[in-house]
């Protein structure tokens, strides 16, 4: 194939690649948000490198642009672009009925970050259409810095190396010589923090929302684009390592095989097809 990104592929290509027997499509979804010191888009960034990757590993395509998922505690920051788990579930539903009109059959969703919405979708999507959407994410391996409360592994590896292997350039990542690497991060609030502890173990889930954007914060700021190339080899060969480690084709094999039992179960119960 060309490209692996359904985004920059030709209709000519979507359809050689659907006439060849091959059905996959995995789906970055994430936010545009406030992170410290990242640029607004390092969630969806993260989720299209994941994305492109897992899409290259089991010869699939990637769906790399939809940037304004639910983007959770973070309202607070200009820069943050709002929107609701409602609103992501409802895209979603048409946006992935496109998909599978078009032809493709097993459709694997990559979030950006936390998704609550997701669950409720992949439930309504399967018994509505009788296909089975599945949230993906290959982690990989990195070394992290010994710097409590600074920058993580997504900060200093993967920030790079999504912005270079999606982006191609470098006026996408902060690069300046005279700063500190790492960018603050402040503690939660004690209500917030207390209350989210508190819900946890009854299993359910706190709606975050931050007092200071800096509890939201981190991010790291590159010495030079030599060094940001440096890192970015790092974390694309840690992603990519990662994605061969899953087992993405077996994932794919038994998705056939459920979905093929779900034809049947529908034509045996044909209630199943009113839901």
């Amino acid at each position: 194939m060309r490209t692996h990104i359904y985004n920059k592929m030709t209709a000519q290509e979507v359809e050689e690649y659907l006439a060849s027997g091959r059905d996959t499509v995995v789906v970055a979804a994430g936010p545009t948000e406030i992170h410290g010191e990242s640029p607004l888009d390092i969630e969806n960034a993260m989720a299209q490198l994941q994305a492109v990757t897992i899409a290259e590993t089991i010869d699939a395509v990637a769906v790399i642009n939809l940037p304004y998922i639910y983007p959770g505690g973070t309202a607070i920051g200009r820069g943050t672009v709002w929107t609701t788990e409602l609103q992501n579930y409802d895209f979603s539903m048409q946006f992935c009925k496109s998909l599978v009109d078009q032809g493709f059959k097993k459709i694997l969703i990559v979030p950006g970050h936390g998704a609550y919405w997701l669950p409720f979708f992949i439930r309504d999507f399967y018994d509505k259409y009788h296909i089975h959407p599945v949230e993906v994410r290959v982690n990989a391996q990195l070394p992290r810095d010994n710097i409590e409360g600074g920058v993580t592994t997504m900060d200093k590896f993967l920030d790079s190396a999504s912005m270079i292997k999606i982006k191609q350039q470098f006026k996408n990542i902060h690069i300046d010589p005279d700063a500190d690497q790492r960018g603050v991060v402040l503690s939660n609030d004690p209500a917030l923090r207390e209350f989210a502890d508190t819900v946890r173990p009854f299993g359910g889930v706190a709606a975050l929302a931050f007092m200071d954007r800096r509890q939201h914060g981190g991010g790291y700021i590159y010495k030079s684009e030599e060094e940001a190339m440096e890192l970015a080899e790092i974390g694309m060969k840690a992603m990519e390592e990662g994605a061969k480690k899953a087992d993405l084709q077996g994932l794919l094999d038994d998705l056939d095989a459920y979905q093929a039992y779900t034809k049947k179960l529908a034509e045996q119960n044909p209630r199943f097809n009113k839901l």
